[in-house]
């Protein structure tokens, strides 16, 4: 069976740390990890906002910026993949700021090992993809009871230019009347319409 493979973004100022990371994602088996590298800050938030990686390493320190700023801006434009902070000291403050933030786990850089990292990638993946599956599900269900209501609302509407038009075809020889139908026509097709599109905007998450 072929390994998996993964893409990885690491975003980090030192080449050092992106040599050692690549060595560790090497020792790891049954999963190969392809690692690209990004070394400064606006580089980092171009490559994010513009590719799609199975996860994220961040460091906290990037420069002009934190790696918190980036991941702050990250989350706000919805990226999906997961983001792992990582760090050359152990800070419980910057820990909760950053899983406050959107950070799928907190590294610290001198305890890591092969075993760690893969676990680390492994579980905010997986954290990922099940908040995916039961954000589908939350739309599913509001989409089932959307259209339940929609049956009911969009009845309503229907009768009414189904009556309107035989009103019409009753009284075709009465301009005014036939206006203020095809006005009333008008503005129920427009009601059903929006209905429609409410619909529609749910099923696709707009």
């Amino acid at each position: 069976m072929a390994e998996e493979t993964l893409r990885v973004l690491l975003i980090d100022d030192d080449e050092d740390d992106f040599i050692v990371i690549k060595e560790l994602l090497r020792e790891i088996e049954d999963i190969r990890y392809h690692l690209d590298w990004v070394g400064n800050y606006e580089k980092a938030k171009e490559e994010i906002f513009n590719s799609t990686y199975d996860a994220c390493l961040i460091d906290y320190r990037l420069g002009r910026g934190t790696g918190l700023d980036l991941l702050h801006e990250a989350v706000n434009k919805g990226c999906k993949f997961p983001f792992i902070v990582l760090t050359g000291f152990g800070d419980r403050e910057i820990d909760l700021k950053a899983m406050k933030i959107g950070a799928s786990d907190y590294l610290v850089k001198t305890n890591l090992t092969s075993q760690l990292l893969e676990r680390s990638i492994r579980y905010a993946i997986y954290r990922k993809k099940t908040e995916a599956q039961i954000v589908m599900q939350d739309r599913m269900a509001s989409v089932g009871l959307l259209a339940s209501g929609l049956a009911h609302e969009i009845g309503t509407p229907i009768g009414i230019i189904r009556g309107r038009a035989e009103l019409m075809n009753s009284q075709s020889k009465d301009p005014e009347t036939i206006k203020r139908t095809t006005d009333i026509i008008i503005a129920q097709i427009d009601r059903i319409s929006k209905l429609v599109k409410s619909l529609l905007n749910l099923a696709r998450g707009t």
